[in-house]
């Protein structure tokens, strides 16, 4: 258990990234956003691996309202996207923040493919190396 909750483990900056889901000040470093993004892909799969044993082995099946059938495996990740989408938005405004750019210019993920291309071009980009009027540089601001 000491091994998984080290200073730069992934659960360890998921777990940070969870804490600050309605905080949008400060920064993120690259590591805390890409961990954020890697255990949150690892949640989403197993989500649907879970739906997938419940419709299949426990045989529930859940009926939808008039067209037919909801599949339970659907409906799994729908929640879990669902409840991982606030901490997501903040860690993506603090990793902007982080390059020095305001928040406000995660809005263009709301661009398809062109949003989320240009969000992953500036999610690696290195944060700046000096503190700005968002904080302090995030690898010296642990939890």
């Amino acid at each position: 258990m000491k091994l998984l909750m080290h200073r730069r483990s992934p659960l360890r900056l998921f777990w940070k990234s969870l804490r600050h889901d309605f905080d949008w000040r400060g920064r993120a470093s690259i590591a805390e956003f890409w961990n954020f993004n890697l255990v949150s892909i690892a949640l989403i799969v197993g989500a649907g691996y879970l739906g997938n044993w419940v419709e299949g082995v426990m045989g529930w099946e859940w009926r939808g309202q008039g067209e037919g059938e909801v599949n339970t495996e659907a409906a799994f990740v729908l929640a879990v996207c669902g409840l991982l989408l606030p901490p997501y938005i903040s860690v993506a405004i603090r990793r902007l923040h982080d390059s020095g750019r305001s928040g406000w210019t995660a809005l263009i993920l709301l661009i398809p493919y062109g949003g989320a291309l240009w969000m992953f071009i500036y999610s690696l980009i290195p944060g700046l190396k000096y503190e700005t009027k968002f904080g302090i540089e995030p690898r010296y601001d642990y939890p």
